[in-house]
């Protein structure tokens, strides 16, 4: 029997490292779940093929009117509950929390503590995201 505990969670990185075997090296468990927050996160509505609102279009926040500080952190966590609901359903959001101090420069620093539905591990997203370069 291996000490190695079992993956419940595998994907290919955006990078596509190779591994020292010559194997594209995966992420596991936590590494492959933030993966996928940051593809959602990152991602506008249309964002994937036959998915017409995949993604969060919190790009649009650009271009509303500067609403204060208070509402526009609502509205993104709101984006980001909404979208992290129906395509990341393996985990349960436990606390997010958004830093909009850089706004003003298109940048918003999301962090989202989630455990996932195993029940045992949790995890912590922790990214600033360029809401001008979302695609």
């Amino acid at each position: 029997m291996s000490n190695t505990p079992f993956a419940y969670r595998r994907d290919i990185p955006f990078s596509l490292e190779i591994d020292e075997t010559g194997d594209l090296k995966m992420l596991e468990d936590v590494d492959a779940i933030n993966q996928s927050i940051y593809s959602i996160l990152v991602s506008n509505n249309s964002g994937k093929n036959l998915e017409e609102e995949f993604g969060t279009n919190m790009s649009d926040i650009l271009f509303e009117n500067n609403a204060p500080g208070e509402f526009i952190k609502f509205e993104i966590i709101n984006k980001i509950e909404t979208s992290l609901k129906i395509y990341e359903p393996s985990i349960d959001i436990s606390e997010i929390d958004i830093n909009t101090d850089n706004i003003s420069n298109g940048e918003v620093r999301v962090i989202i503590s989630y455990l996932v539905k195993d029940g045992i591990t949790s995890g912590t997203f922790d990214e600033t995201l360029s809401l001008e370069k979302l695609t």
